[in-house]
């Protein structure tokens, strides 16, 4: 490198170094980032927690394909929803799959193809020439066919939640049949597809959004949000007092926006998810107008490289949100209305449930044969237990047939549930 060049690298490296100093508030031309988790919430909500899985196939031959699938979705599903735990007998929703298509197929087939050969030709300029000839090559054709059907039901409400097709097509030739899968390995293919489909319309999804952080006088609070401490970045940048010039403040409203957006995602609840994700909207809309020129405040992040390709809008990205959270929270809310008004149809909040699990209902078990096991499971995981453990209840259940195993298991519940205080009643009030 000569003196010149010497001089010029150096005089760059000044430049960048110094823009910020100039360049004032904003991004600058060496844009900073970050990365933060966005939580997508479930397309199909499962109001309750217990779930059964069941595949099935439209043929015998489809069987092993069917017994994969459930037990990869049975992992899969219930690693991604927590909240999710398998009850093949008493569940509140049911997901059920039916393979109808598990179709491989391959055949050969002769293609005529041109090939040139060096004869040792000559042009009259002294240049090789190529010959043309026919030749016949051989290609494995490979075509594999996969569908699934499947609907998602709850059995509290009797409800259809969903019911969708699952398609994984292949075709592929492959000379002289090098490189070929087998049905074996396409079959696991379609099998993966198909459960991450589920899981995706299930599970709470995941993606990793890249976003802008401005620098000026917001530079040293990105460290925080490069380790993902998105509330110590936003309590540093409510320490920084609001900046007399509008176009400057802009970007510390946006930032705040970055940061209560992130801390949405990780919330907890659905309640405090919305709130945070509302006061984000608020903080870009505010950006916005403080500085309408800022193309980054509105348009996706497309000339810029970050983890995810063509991110959103930061203001359609938090309106996006929002409107999924929201449906979440209309959904729960609706369903804890129906409960509450269900639990109260009788005029009194404790009064026992229709399919609530009571000492007849234990009698009713014992008589119809089941075993020890099943009914204690039973009595564990009922939503509604109401014993009567008094000597009169005694006296039903002793003739009954019950075992002292199972009366001692029921007086046990019963204790637990025993000492929690009862609502009280509101006195009538005098006409």
């Amino acid at each position: 490198m000569n003196r010149h060049c010497k001089a010029l690298y150096v005089a760059v490296i000044l430049l960048l170094a110094s823009a910020p100093l100039y360049a004032g508030e904003g991004f600058g031309m060496m844009k900073k980032s970050a990365n933060l988790t966005r939580i997508h919430p479930p397309q199909v909500f499962i109001a309750g927690t217990r779930v059964s899985i069941k595949v099935t196939a439209a043929s015998s031959q489809y069987g092993v394909a069917a017994q994969r699938l459930e037990s990869q979705l049975e992992s899969e599903l219930l690693g991604k929803n927590q909240r999710l735990k398998l009850d093949a007998a008493r569940p509140d929703a049911t997901i059920d799959v039916k393979i109808l298509q598990d179709q491989f197929g391959e055949k050969w087939e002769d293609r005529q193809m041109v090939q040139y050969v060096d004869r040792g030709r000559k042009d009259s300029k002294g240049k090789t020439v190529l010959d043309q000839e026919q030749i016949t090559v051989r290609f494995k054709v490979v075509t594999y066919s996969f569908t699934a059907a499947f609907k998602v039901h709850d059995t509290q409400k009797d409800v259809s939640l969903a019911a969708d097709s699952i398609n994984w097509n292949y075709s592929k030739d492959f000379q002289d049949g090098n490189g070929s899968p087998d049905a074996s390995s396409l079959e696991s293919n379609a099998v993966a597809a198909a459960v991450a489909n589920l899981t995706n319309r299930l599970a709470p999804t995941r993606e990793i959004v890249g976003v802008l952080l401005p620098k000026g006088t917001f530079e040293a609070a990105a460290a925080y949000a490069d380790a993902g401490l998105w509330s110590k970045y936003q309590e540093a940048l409510e320490k920084v007092p609001p900046l007399k010039n509008p176009t400057d403040e802009g970007y510390r409203q946006y930032a705040l926006g970055v940061a209560y957006e992130a801390q949405g995602y990780s919330a907890d609840d659905n309640d405090t998810t919305l709130k945070y994700l509302e006061q984000a909207s608020i903080h870009y809309n505010n950006a916005v107008d403080a500085n309408p020129k800022e193309g980054y405040f509105t348009k996706p992040y497309s000339s810029v490289l970050f983890s995810s390709h063509n991110a959103e809008a930061p203001i359609s990205r938090v309106s996006a949100a929002l409107v999924q959270y929201q449906k979440l929270k209309e959904f729960s809310d609706s369903l804890a209305s129906k409960a509450i008004t269900t639990r109260g149809s009788k005029g009194d909040l404790g009064a026992p449930a229709d399919d609530a699990m009571t000492n007849q209902a234990v009698v009713d078990m014992v008589r119809a044969g089941l075993a020890e096991d099943v009914i204690l499971t039973a009595i564990d995981t009922a939503k509604n237990a109401g014993f009567d453990i008094t000597p009169r209840g005694l006296i039903q259940l002793a003739d009954g047939k019950v075992s002292k195993r199972i009366i001692q298991h029921m007086q046990a519940t019963t204790g637990k549930t025993s000492n929690e205080p009862k609502a009280k009643k509101s006195p009538a009030k005098k006409q």
